[in-house]
């Protein structure tokens, strides 16, 4: 089955708004003091290492990846779009590097889906939707940053070193 490059990248961009998406609402529910009141503490601390734990596969999948492209000797110089318009890249079936890629970050977007969805229910519960709001307005700066460091027109090098730097940013806030 054939999987468009930028199909795996914004899945992996996904992953990485999803992350940020809860990192902001996490953050700003532990500065709320009636968040900590009703206890929501102890589950935001086991959502954190639960998402910590996801960081650090979304790394090694990503890194991964990474490696399979060097492997097969694509220069991460190179943009995406234009070694997929060689028929160097269909005759080795570079294509199926991406392929195997795939469902791995779909299964990790689809866990960190659930998280925040757990924790958006848990702000609802607390009558806490300003808190939602804030949180997202504070991701939309990050969310622009990681959708330009990844777009098409970087490098292969590039987009992926950015999406692992990102989730290492977010691993280390996850600490």
């Amino acid at each position: 089955m054939y999987v468009p490059p930028d199909v795996v990248v914004e899945g992996g961009v996904q992953a990485l708004t999803l992350f940020n998406g809860l990192i902001k609402i996490m953050e700003q529910m532990r500065k709320d003091k009636d968040a900590t009141r009703l206890g929501f503490a102890s589950l935001i601390k086991r959502m954190e290492a639960e998402a910590f734990a996801l960081s650090e596969e979304f790394i090694k999948q990503v890194q991964a990846i990474q490696h399979s492209f060097l492997i097969a000797k694509i220069d991460p110089k190179e943009k995406i779009d234009e070694v997929e318009c060689t028929s160097w890249w269909w005759k080795n079936r570079h294509d199926k590097l991406l392929e195997s890629f795939k469902p791995n970050i779909d299964a990790i977007t689809t866990r960190l889906t659930g998280f925040v969805d757990d924790v958006v229910a848990l702000a609802r519960c607390a009558g806490k939707e300003e808190l939602l709001a804030v949180a997202f307005q504070e991701a939309v700066k990050v969310k622009r940053q990681i959708r330009q460091e990844t777009d098409f027109n970087n490098s292969i090098g590039d987009i992926f070193g950015n999406l692992i730097k990102h989730a290492e940013d977010f691993r280390d806030l996850l600490k």
